[in-house]
């Protein structure tokens, strides 16, 4: 019971890790383009 719960935690904090991962991704990519347009 304590073994599956575990498992089931480990793959919920994986996934919102990944999502997390993903929105940085996004949020420094949208920032790059706007610093560089605001360079150019």
């Amino acid at each position: 019971m304590n073994a599956i719960f575990a498992l089931l935690l480990l793959g919920m904090v994986k996934i919102v890790a990944m999502f997390m991962l993903k929105e940085v991704n996004v949020l420094l990519t949208y920032i790059s383009i706007a610093l560089s347009r605001g360079v150019v």
